[in-house]
């Protein structure tokens, strides 16, 4: 029985031989060629930034989604009065704030500094607060509108400031 020639099988001197040159000039330091295990590490630890950056960022949009739900009244509210306060209430999804302060024949109300503490985390104009302020009961009611926002109010030293301030 005759056999073909035996196949030749590379030897530790082939692979070197045929291994890529190394392609360093004098005084550079060579840098490994990544294969196996080394390159899947880094590979692996791409997709794991690029996941935790795609998982932040749906994080950021979803804080921003639900904060830009809420209305500036409701952030008011919360700000200024995080337990409530009589005379002040929220209505209509949060789009209304009325706000009714104590008169002399009124038992309960707002208390002028919540809100002045409201008309302040409106950002409500100077030329709106001056009105409110200069009302008299023999004004009547009262009305202004700015940015989003239109607020009408009366005054009388019976029942105290009533405020409504609507947000479009």
């Amino acid at each position: 029985m005759t056999t073909g020639p035996t196949p030749e099988i590379p030897g530790p001197q082939a692979a070197e031989e045929n291994a890529p040159e190394a392609t360093a000039t004098v005084g550079e330091p060579s840098l490994p060629e990544l294969n196996g295990p080394a390159r899947s590490r880094r590979g692996r630890a791409i997709v794991l930034g690029v996941v935790a950056c795609v998982v932040a960022l749906g994080a950021v949009l979803i804080v921003l989604a639900v904060r830009g739900d809420e209305s500036a009244l409701a952030r008011a509210h919360e700000a200024c009065l995080p337990d409530g306060a009589d005379g002040i209430r929220l209505a209509d999804d949060d789009r209304t704030l009325l706000i009714d302060t104590q008169g002399d024949d009124d038992l309960v109300g707002a208390e002028y500094t919540d809100v002045a503490c409201l008309l302040l985390e409106l950002e409500v104009p100077d030329r709106v607060v001056a009105q409110i302020d200069s009302t008299r009961a023999l004004d009547g009611r009262q009305s202004d509108a700015w940015d989003r926002f239109t607020a009408t109010w009366s005054y009388h030293p019976d029942s105290g400031l009533d405020l409504l301030v609507v947000e479009d």
